[in-house]
């Protein structure tokens, strides 16, 4: 789990550097470093609700569609039943609180670098 956490939050950080950087050309305004935090938040947050929940399984008739489709050199003939049972397997709960977690945490520092960054520049 902590392993998870530091590799999310430094996924997160370089997310938020490369938006600001990119986006935002790099020019110091509270707003652009609080639509920053907030655009990697969001994005986190909602991963990390749809991996904790247990909501991927709404979109595996959707991968195994895609794979079916597009995939065709490496398609082994399995049934759908098989498919979903291999993914079964497979438990997001930790990746999932590790993304809510971090999510919550950016949306925050959003919030705050808007409120008390706008005071000092």
């Amino acid at each position: 789990m902590r392993k998870t956490f530091v590799s999310f939050l430094l996924i997160g950080l370089s997310s938020v550097f490369a938006i600001f950087y990119l986006h935002f050309d790099s020019i110091v305004d509270p707003r652009y470093v609080s639509d920053s935090f907030f655009i990697v938040g969001i994005v986190f947050f909602f991963f990390g609700l749809l991996a904790a929940t247990d909501a991927t399984k709404v979109l595996r008739g959707a991968g195994y569609t895609l794979k079916q489709m597009f995939f065709t050199k490496t398609r082994t003939n399995v049934s759908f039943y098989e498919y979903s049972q291999a993914k079964k397997e497979q438990d997001y709960s930790a990746f999932g609180l590790s993304l809510i977690f971090i999510g919550i945490l950016f949306i925050g520092l959003a919030i705050l670098s808007a409120e008390f960054l706008g005071q000092f520049i």
